[in-house]
């Protein structure tokens, strides 16, 4: 087969200048992508649908002229957004087989048939991709409990400092190994956090105006 691998230089709305990325002093895994890092506030403010949810199935095709691979997943649990459990969803990634041709993307999150996964997503004409790249696919250990991975494999992060240069990130700052059900209760947090206040009409319904 053959293989083709790629990197990236992406922001969480776009690509950095290679400028900026030559301004890191630690030196790096060359096929890593360097990515903005996002915390969990981040993610979830990044976010369409965030949701728990299994692979079932994996499949690859050309897209112009390269490959993507739509991944079904059914989610379990919907911590934000319109999916239900229950639902079939589809996540786009880059890279993926395609007969004897295989293409593959450091830092692009990876799914495995049967996993289930913590899932912040982004809609893009009508699509959903994971925010962060890998970052946004927390892969979920079975137990008891079940614990939730970090995601981010395959990427160099870093984040912009107060004078505009790229520095590496303190990993104790970015989301940590730990149960499930303390992870959701966060990223809960973070959603009701995101959302505007209700606004309280002055004036009761019904009520006269003074008009």
């Amino acid at each position: 087969m053959r293989s083709v691998v790629t990197r990236a230089l992406a922001g969480p709305v776009g690509l950095l200048v290679l400028a900026a990325a030559t301004s890191i002093g630690a030196p790096r895994p060359a096929s890593a992508s360097v990515v903005l890092a996002l915390d969990l506030d981040e993610l979830v403010a990044q976010s369409d649908e965030i949701v728990v949810a299994e692979v079932l199935s994996q499949s690859a095709s050309w897209v112009g002229r390269r490959i993507e691979t739509d991944v079904r997943l059914r989610v379990d649990e919907t911590v934000f957004g319109s999916s239900r459990r229950g639902n079939v969803i589809v996540v786009r990634r880059i890279g993926g087989n395609v007969g004897e041709i295989g293409m593959r993307v450091e830092g692009e999150p990876t799914f495995v048939v049967g996993q289930r996964t913590l899932l912040f997503l982004r809609r893009a004409y009508g699509i959903l991709r994971v925010v962060g790249m890998s970052q946004g696919a927390m892969r979920i250990e079975p137990g008891t409990p079940p614990i939730v991975h970090p995601g981010g494999a395959g990427l160099a992060l870093v984040r912009r400092s107060a004078t505009g240069a790229m520095e590496d990130v303190d990993p104790a700052s970015l989301p940590q190994s730990r149960p499930l059900a303390e992870m959701l209760d966060d990223v809960r947090s973070a959603v009701a956090a995101r959302r505007p206040p209700t606004l309280t009409p002055s004036t009761p319904t019904g009520a006269p105006t003074g008009r």
